[in-house]
């Protein structure tokens, strides 16, 4: 989206913009964090020298200066006093046994904390966006637009005495996987559940992040979540969603709200008669663009309340999670782990989590003062030269907004924007009264549900198996 509306008059930053300011925004957040960890009774043995909240502090200031290292958060606190901490001269190790047992309760603590924190502010930056014309707000009568989707970490380095006799890429290298939702219209991470196992299929944790959403989110996620007894939760469970048509998959036309050549929009039911088979009939979306077919599908039936072009810019920006996944890998450095310790890459998981929300919350803030879409706001540049900015410029967020396009950081955003065949105007066929869009369900064996298997069943495929071990003895 391009707008050339004037700037409107400079005001108070919701996010601060120099590196000082942002390290007083977690100090200040931290401040809360240091109660709760330090409440509980004492332990036995000699006092803590280094306090919780200095330790947590240290590794986010680490995390934001783009430190890569536990030494660095030993370096940290040995070089001086960090913030108005009191100054301690601790050994590495010292630093190392702290973080290991620590575990990574605090840190997950306070990124639920000051994700509450920051979702206040940028809900009124959305609203102010919106209000100004700066935003166009998809799909109104959702609470909000969620996108599931999960990412597997990076292998862990081989040091720890079990790890090393493990091959060179190996499964057991791999710490785990990282299910998570994300806000397409706040642009920030709503739910973040850490699975130990990384080869899990993606429908078994899916339904662990459905807990505590509203009633009537929007949910975007990809061909990995495609089960019929997933739509079917869906639809009962009062949520929204937008996927993509398995290729193959057999349809059935229930009624065409239009149809133009290999433009459709209409009710179709999945599966087969005699086959699998959902509960509910969804609606089939299919046009096609620069030569290659797209088809969507969703609950959404009514096209009034969802048009064809909504649909499509909405499963768009399911990509909004696969470039903040980028953003924690590449521009933040979580694929190069400190440790191989559970507990010590886990505090560096929460901890760029951390960094990562205050990241796009300063963006969306360049974005509505600037009158621009917030993917044309390179965040990639952002971190890099706000050390820079803030050595230069005392108020980095009017040199951003005012001269980040000639400066480059304000640039168009190299996203694919897929064209919609234009339908204003077109007469939409209303669905007649009566018709019927459920019928009897049969699902096959769902991975996400633990799957029983009758005790005859047990047995003859047993038997079965002897059976086909003494032909291949006999021949």
């Amino acid at each position: 989206m391009k707008h050339t509306a004037s700037l409107t008059p400079m005001q108070a930053p919701v996010v601060r913009t120099t590196m000082g300011e942002l390290e007083d925004f977690l100090r200040t957040s931290v401040a809360g964090l240091e109660e709760e960890v330090d409440a509980g009774p004492r332990p036995v043995g000699r006092p803590l020298e280094l306090s919780s909240c200095c330790l947590w502090s240290a590794v986010l200031v680490c995390l934001l200066r783009g430190l890569r290292s536990q030494k660095a958060v030993w370096r940290l606190l040995s070089l001086g006093p960090l913030w108005s901490f009191a100054h301690v001269q601790l050994t590495a190790s010292a630093i190392y046994k702290r973080l290991d047992e620590a575990g990574s309760e605090p840190m997950e603590r306070f990124f639920a904390q000051i994700s509450a924190v920051l979702m206040g502010l940028v809900s009124s930056l959305v609203e102010q966006g919106e209000r100004e014309g700066a935003f166009r707000r998809l799909a109104p009568f959702a609470p909000d637009i969620l996108a599931l989707d999960e990412t597997v970490l990076d292998q862990v380095a081989r040091r720890l005495p079990m790890l090393r006799g493990a091959a060179k890429g190996a499964a057991v290298l791999l710490p785990g996987k990282l299910v998570s939702l994300f806000s397409v219209r706040f642009q920030q991470w709503r739910r973040i559940h850490f699975e130990p196992d990384a080869v899990q299929n993606e429908k078994v944790s899916a339904r662990l992040m459905l807990t505590g959403l509203a009633r009537g989110t929007l949910l975007l996620f990809d061909l990995g979540y495609f089960c019929f007894k997933w739509f079917d939760d869906l639809s009962d469970l009062g949520f929204w969603y937008v996927s993509r048509l398995r290729q193959a998959s057999v349809t059935r036309r229930i009624h065409c709200f239009y149809e133009q050549g290999e433009t459709f929009d209409g009710i179709v039911r999945l599966g087969t008669k005699k086959g699998a088979r959902p509960k509910h009939d969804v609606r089939l979306i299919q046009f096609r663009f620069r030569g290659v077919l797209h088809i969507y599908i969703t609950n959404v039936r009514d096209p009034h309340l969802l048009s064809l072009h909504d649909v499509v810019q909405l499963y768009a920006r399911r990509w909004d999670i696969e470039c903040a996944f980028l953003t924690l890998k590449s521009h933040l450095g979580l694929a190069l782990f400190w440790s191989a310790k559970p507990h010590v890459l886990l505090q560096q998981v929460w901890g760029t989590l951390i960094i990562a929300q205050l990241l796009q919350a300063l963006r969306l803030q360049i974005a509505v003062q600037a009158h621009e879409d917030p993917f044309d706001v390179s965040l990639a540049l952002l971190l890099e030269y706000l050390p820079t900015l803030s050595d230069y410029h005392a108020d980095a967020l009017r040199v951003l907004v005012t001269r980040g396009k000639d400066l480059g950081f304000i640039r168009p955003s190299s996203r694919l924007r897929i064209q919609t065949p234009d339908l204003r105007g077109v007469l939409i066929v209303p669905i007649p009264e009566g018709l019927l869009l459920e019928q009897v369900p049969n699902f096959p064996p769902d991975p996400g549900l633990d799957r029983k298997r009758s005790p005859k069943k047990r047995k003859k495929k047993q038997a079965s198996g002897h059976q086909k071990r003494s032909k291949k003895r006999a021949a």
